[in-house]
């Protein structure tokens, strides 16, 4: 059925950048009577966009390359996911009486601008080496090393010396850095990239792979900013395998676009001669990378950031002394008054999500070796608990484990206990068997009737394939066993198909400290799509160990079709106490809560103002937190705001014009420092002057 589709609009997106605010429109039957009194401040929403404009054939449009994609499908045909994408600020105004503003802005860190001049640079000579590629959920260049993409979350804060609230934007494999909230520039990062360690296990890049959270978190109590800085040695063997033989790829398909005109004999021949003639060039790749099987290294290291120092880190070991490993990633980290709090979370990032870009006739090993190379999201959550109180002198530090079953990607954390100190009380949605890191690739298909998937939502988060639980955990450290689990295995109401993001009333704590005790949380749920339900998947979660609704059952359910959803969780109860379900067809996400002005600290006293996927374009609607189920109070829209699947938001009550960014000048200057002091054995002085050139024309 139609109205039970996953609506087109949110695999739509435009790169524009908007600098000056726009006046969002009033949907036909709302007007700014329907604003709610008391509104105000500015919420920030983040979304990948993809990388840039491409052709019918998935070629970069050189001549546009600094212009917009307006409404084309994000997803290039390699079967990349939207999740890889350059971050898009979007900032909405509530300042005005009558009036909502929107700006927005492509996050501009070094590595975008570097991406930029090399993508446009058609006739850099080492440009194939130096250029970045697409790689399922990573963008990579086998020369330059990681893009920083900055397209996940945001963590605000406020030191006692700013005359302002401030913000970081954040990604999963990179350096936090600061925005400003003014004119969305991206600032500086947050530390010196020596401060930070950088994956061992990766040859010296100029960008470097580093692991670290999207969820950094301030308390405002003390003024700390705590994240994390890990590796993972668990791809370590095969790394060079994907990066190497992807690019050899990308090189084969490139020529066979040129080719295509031409017979068949004639194309494979030429395919040929070019192969031979960048073999030196693969092998130079190859020297690169050969030093990832030197290092197999495993570390985390809590970092503390008070904006008065030097980042400062801690080695956390085991009970053993032994560094502890992550198995999947370090997606969130929470803070209490005591703990620092580090999850395992199943975001699971392996190397069959590298390896989905190639073209016939390798792409008939595509679906083995997702299978042979598949890293399944492991149901137990490892969770290390380190005392705030040790992080001081000493190089080390020993984190108490506890395990929690069923999947956490999210949570939350009561930042103090009323009862003991050797408590805390963390707060989750878990993600029962929904693989968060996969997306719909060719080749899939529907997991009823084994129907091919769509081919307009290639590159879309993959649908779940059981309902999610929203649970309490109380977690005693001096006490076995160390956890009590509350869980609200209610299926009926069918409102957390897929829970996702949540938000908070968290006035009187400026960003994101959490209450001493959370009271009422909201969340928004993605709902039940066949379109999204794929074999692949079924198969993969056939004998899930926590399973609450049958596979057949879910299965006739996704057929009919299950809404997203908007709803309110006592936190104590864990019971429903209100709820708004999207009609058929839409997706509601990124909520954001508002503290009403003027208002209280009640967790109902504001309004939610979150992202309406319709079926024809992306909307702003705002609810009443204290009356979900009424439905949105207002909806806004603009023919140019066309966002893609938005993630993470924040609440500032105000914004300020503050700090600079750094300009091609300088990141030529920097480029060719670095390959002043870059020796791969392949490369020779001459070369490295050659290169020098090369970039000083490329850039200017």
């Amino acid at each position: 059925m139609v109205e039970n589709q996953v609506p087109r609009s949110i695999m739509d997106a435009s790169r524009e950048n908007f600098l000056k605010p726009q006046e969002l429109h009033f949907v036909d039957g709302y007007g700014p009577d329907n604003l709610p009194d008391g509104l105000h401040g500015h919420v920030f929403i983040v979304a990948p966009v993809g990388n840039f404009e491409l052709d019918e054939d998935g070629r970069p449009i050189l001549k546009d390359i600094y212009k917009r994609i307006s409404q084309r499908n994000l997803i290039d045909d390699n079967g990349n996911t939207f999740m890889n994408g350059d971050g898009m600020i979007y900032r909405f105004d509530f300042d005005e009486v009558g009036k909502v503003k929107w700006k927005q802005k492509v996050a501009n860190p070094p590595d975008y601008k570097l991406d930029r001049i090399i993508e446009a640079s058609t006739e850099f000579e080492y440009r194939a080496i130096f250029k970045f590629y697409n790689f399922g959920l990573i963008r990579f260049s086998p020369a330059l090393g990681l893009r920083n993409q900055l397209n996940t979350a945001f963590v605000p804060f406020k030191f006692s010396k700013d005359n302002h609230e401030r913000l970081l934007i954040t990604y999963d494999a990179g350096i936090p850095y600061e925005i400003n909230t003014k004119t969305l520039n991206v600032q500086e990062p947050v530390g010196s990239l020596d401060e930070w360690i950088p994956d061992p296990n990766q040859p010296r890049h100029l960008f470097p792979t580093i692991l670290s959270t999207a969820h950094p978190i301030f308390d405002h109590q003390t003024e700390e900013m705590f994240t994390v800085n890990y590796s993972r040695s668990l791809l370590n063997l095969l790394r060079i395998f994907p990066w190497s033989l992807g690019l050899l790829t990308n090189i084969i398909s490139e020529n066979r676009t040129k080719t295509k005109t031409d017979t068949k004999i004639f194309g494979i021949f030429n395919c040929l001669i070019d192969l031979i003639k960048y073999l030196q060039l693969i092998w130079r790749v190859l020297c690169l990378n050969i030093q990832s099987f030197l290092s197999l290294d495993n570390f985390v290291y809590v970092m503390k950031w008070d904006a008065t120092e030097n980042l400062q880190k801690w080695k956390i070991v085991d009970s053993r002394g032994r560094p502890i490993k992550i198995r999947q990633s370090m997606h969130q980290v929470g803070i209490t008054e005591k703990y620092v709090v580090l999850i395992d979370t199943s975001f699971a990032i392996g190397i069959e999500q590298m390896i989905n870009n190639f073209p016939f006739p390798l792409s008939l090993f595509t679906k083995p070796l997702r299978r042979l190379l598949r890293i399944t999201p492991s149901p137990e959550n490892m969770i290390y608990i380190v005392p705030r109180e040790n992080l001081n002198g000493s190089a080390e530090v020993e984190a108490h484990q506890v395990e929690i079953h069923r999947e956490i990607s999210h949570f939350l954390l009561d930042y103090s206990h009323e009862n003991s100190d050797s408590k805390i009380t963390l707060h989750a949605a878990h993600i029962c068997a929904w693989d968060i890191a996969q997306w719909l690739r060719k080749g899939d298909k529907l997991a009823q009737g084994n129907k091919r998937i769509p081919p307009e939502l290639l590159g879309i988060q993959i649908g779940e394939m059981d309902i999610s639980l929203m649970a309490r955990h109380v977690i005693d450290i001096n006490e076995e066993p160390s956890v009590q689990s509350f869980i609200n295995d209610q299926s009926d109401e069918g409102l957390t198909w897929g829970a996702g993001l949540y938000t908070y009333n968290s006035r009187n704590f400026p960003g994101h400290t959490p209450l001493q005790k959370l009271d009422k949380i909201y969340w928004t749920s993605l709902g039940l799509w066949e379109e999204l339900t794929t074999k692949f998947m079924y198969d993969q979660y056939k004998k899930y160990e926590y399973r609450t609704v049958e596979l057949n059952e879910l299965l006739e359910r996704a057929e009919e079709g299950i809404s997203s959803c908007l709803y309110r969780l006592d936190a104590e109860s864990l019971t429903f106490e209100d709820y708004y379900k999207f009609p058929p067809g839409y997706i509601g996400f990124s909520p954001q809560f508002v503290p009403r002005k003027g208002g209280t600290d009640s967790p109902t006293d504001g309004d939610i103002v979150c992202v309406a996927f319709t079926p024809d374009r992306s909307e702003i609607w705002i609810f009443n937190a204290a009356a979900l189920q009424e439905g949105p109070v207002c909806k806004l829209w603009h023919e140019e705001l066309n966002f893609g699947l938005t993630l993470h938001t924040a609440w500032l009550k105000n914004i300020s014009d503050s700090g600079s960014s750094s300009d091609n000048v300088e990141l030529t200057h920097g480029l060719c420092d670095w390959i002043d002091t870059w020796a791969p054995s392949s490369f020779s002085s001459k070369d490295k002057e050659t290169l020098k050139e090369e970039i000083n024309k490329a850039c200017n």
